[in-house]
């Protein structure tokens, strides 16, 4: 049966043409409504399908701009993205208020023994022929034993480091806080932190050579070194000051408080140190130093995290969920 449709008239009304009905106005469509078997072309009156195009390359949400307010992509409530000072402030001090017991903890594991050390020190010993104090005047019998023992001070003071930020990443990210496990990562990333950490300190030591403001710059740019050595791989150094430039007025604010703190934090300790001074055993003095460098690195970790949080978050899309691997 022919439809009526198929061969339309002009003059029947039920037809109910149109203008767009005409063939030099219908324009079909540009691909079958059903896919083409192999090895078939197309229809008659069909043209060819296309060339396939794959879709566009995922960018982020039209809400995501980079360097903007970080709230827009991590949400109100993540434990370290924060999208201004206010919060970038509270997240810390909030960090510093839950884990200042496990984070200290790990500073004592350094400190403890360079309180002994200096203790031991401070009393008068006989040692190769020379009595009291006498044989510390003589280089070759003192360097023997103080290089040594710097370089082991130095190489726990980095695991000590990089295992205080641990403790704040256990935290954040739903592990279980662990003073052990911190200082084995802190111990497995050394290597990494000492490769990535001499060129860093070239880098500021030539700054501050050329004039001092290129080296407090450079300075200020690497401060999240030990975060990036524990959560990143490869291109430490780049990605340092990519972070850092992507909202420069933001990341400038947060690490000038961070060396204002630890300023404060060591014209205190002057402060103290010079009533400590009064004890002629230099203990005291040693305790002071001992106790106020705990402090600094307590507040230090948790406050390098969310200062990495916030640049990162300021650069692409990023919450603290990411960070658990």
């Amino acid at each position: 049966m022919n439809d009526p449709h198929d061969n339309p008239s002009p003059e029947d009304p039920s037809t109910n043409k149109t203008p767009s009905d005409e063939p030099s106005a219908y324009n079909g469509p540009q691909i079958p409504r059903h896919p083409v078997p192999p090895g078939y072309g197309p229809l008659p009156g069909q043209q060819p399908p296309p060339a396939y195009n794959p879709p566009p390359a995922y960018n982020p949400p039209p809400a995501w701009t980079k360097g903007a307010r970080a709230a827009y992509h991590a949400g109100p409530y993540d434990p370290l993205v924060s999208g201004d000072y206010s919060g970038w402030w509270q997240r810390g001090i909030a960090l510093v208020r839950t884990l200042w017991k496990p984070m200290a903890l790990v500073q004592l594991t350094l400190n403890g023994p360079l309180l002994v050390l200096g203790g031991l020190a401070a009393v008068p010993v006989t040692f190769n022929g020379l009595s009291d104090d006498g044989w510390i005047d003589d280089p070759a019998v003192v360097l023997p034993v103080a290089i040594p023992i710097v370089l082991i001070a130095v190489l726990a003071s980095l695991v000590v480091q990089l295992a205080t930020v641990e403790i704040a990443l256990q935290h954040v990210t739903g592990r279980p806080v662990s003073v052990g496990a911190a200082l084995l990562t802190g111990l497995r990333r050394l290597l990494a932190f000492i490769g990535w950490g001499i060129p860093a300190g070239l880098l500021i030591a030539l700054g501050a050579i050329a004039c001092l403001l290129p080296g407090l710059y450079v300075a200020a740019a690497m401060i999240t070194l030990p975060v990036l050595v524990l959560v990143e791989r490869g291109g430490i150094i780049g990605r340092a000051f990519n972070l850092f430039h992507a909202d420069f007025g933001a990341s400038a604010g947060r690490v000038a408080t961070i060396f204002a703190v630890q300023f404060a934090l060591g014209g205190a300790e002057g402060v103290v140190g010079i009533v400590a001074g009064l004890d002629p055993t230099g203990v005291t003095s040693i305790a002071v130093s001992v106790l106020f460098a705990i402090a600094s690195g307590v507040f230090l970790a948790p406050f390098l995290l969310t200062t990495y949080a916030d640049q990162r978050a300021r650069l692409e899309p990023f919450t603290t969920a990411q960070l658990v691997s």
